[in-house]
């Protein structure tokens, strides 16, 4: 999924999702459709080996969602997406990782999702829900 993706949805930190993230969202989609389809091989997805309950609102969390909307930020960078896994799924791919998509460059791609992959990580365990 992630190698083959043109755009990911867009969440923010919860309560403050500009809604003009969802709208750039959207215009990549239609310049891909006008041109025939999406180049996807700007892709990258870099997982990162865990799956929990990681809330934006967190002060951990909220650093990383904006060092994600400051790297789109940067030129040929389309889009930068979290996974946060999903505890309750029984697929062998069910985990954390990050994705980007730039402007056709795997190479950006890669070092801007390994970037945000490494600070997931780095943080898991003050960014995690801590349940009873």
């Amino acid at each position: 999924m992630g190698q083959n993706s043109s755009c990911q949805p867009r969440f923010g930190i919860h309560g403050e999702v500009p809604g003009h993230s969802y709208s750039r969202g959207l215009a990549i989609l239609h310049r891909h459709a006008k041109a025939g389809g999406p180049d996807v091989s700007g892709t990258r997805f870099v997982p990162c080996p865990m799956v929990g309950l990681w809330i934006t609102t967190n002060p951990a969390m909220r650093k990383l969602v904006l060092e994600m909307l400051a790297l789109e930020r940067e030129p040929g960078v389309l889009s930068v997406s979290l996974a946060h896994g999903f505890p309750w799924g029984d697929i062998a791919e069910a985990t954390a990782g990050a994705w980007c998509i730039s402007d056709g460059n795997p190479d950006q791609a890669k070092t801007v999702a390994r970037q945000i992959a490494e600070h997931f990580w780095a943080i898991r365990e003050d960014a995690r829900t801590k349940h009873l």
